[in-house]
């Protein structure tokens, strides 16, 4: 009897370690990006090896919104020692945490520097992320992205071919067309509220004419549009 209990311990404790969240994916996810500028606004979609990240200047006309892609991961050996970091060397978790940009990879898969730069990875749970650049640089987890910060994304896709959308948020947005897109609580019944033009929902249903939809800016807004006021 005591073998068959210390046996279903062993097996209890084993299964648990195996199952234990790794690194890369507890990075998974939305996050915002603190700033001692409040009107600094940066966050990151990171899926596996990949980030996206957003940065803009709230309220500013001048800055334009940077987009950026890179590519992560830990690596059991030191990158300034080999010289060299070939893509298939990335793991979910190791001894040293990288960051490259994505149009860095060679045709080969293989990033080449004279200097890799390897911020300290401080830990991940969910709530928050820290990584040790040259400043201590934390991430809050979010449910979802600001509507603002997706429509970002979502233009910087159209003029580069790419739907960051789909790749990293797994959903549909549309963009609004009109110059007024009313809001209704449920087809055929109209609010107050509207977006404008250019503003870039989140499509949750689509039924027949009308899209049920989720928009987030000062608060989070749910309801139904017009199909027609939009475009894909």
């Amino acid at each position: 009897m005591k073998r068959i209990i210390l046996l279903s311990i062993v097996s209890l404790t084993s299964f648990f370690v195996s199952a234990q969240e790794t690194p890369l994916e507890c990075m998974d996810g939305v996050w915002t990006v603190y700033y001692d500028d409040s009107n600094q606004k940066g966050f990151s979609l990171r899926k596996g090896h990949n980030v996206v990240s957003i940065s803009y200047i709230e309220g500013s006309s001048s800055y334009k919104p940077s987009i950026t892609e890179l590519i992560i991961g830990f690596l059991d050996y030191d990158p300034n020692v080999a010289g060299k970091v070939n893509y298939t060397d990335l793991k979910p978790d190791g001894s040293y945490y990288v960051e490259f940009y994505t149009d860095e990879l060679s045709q080969d898969s293989v990033f080449t520097s004279s200097y890799f730069t390897t911020p300290g990875y401080e830990g991940c749970d969910s709530e928050g992320l820290y990584i040790q650049a040259r400043q201590m640089m934390e991430y809050g987890r979010l449910e979802r992205l600001p509507s603002k910060a997706v429509r970002y994304l979502y233009e910087a896709g159209k003029e580069s071919g790419r739907n960051y959308i789909s790749e990293y948020l797994d959903t549909q947005v549309a963009q609004v067309k009109v110059d007024k897109c009313v809001i209704y609580s449920a087809p055929d019944v109209p609010t107050k509220m509207f977006m404008v033009s250019g503003d870039v929902p989140t499509i949750l249903e689509e039924k027949g004419d009308w899209l049920r939809f989720e928009f987030l800016s000062t608060r989070l807004v749910n309801g139904w549009i017009k199909k027609g006021d939009v475009e894909f």
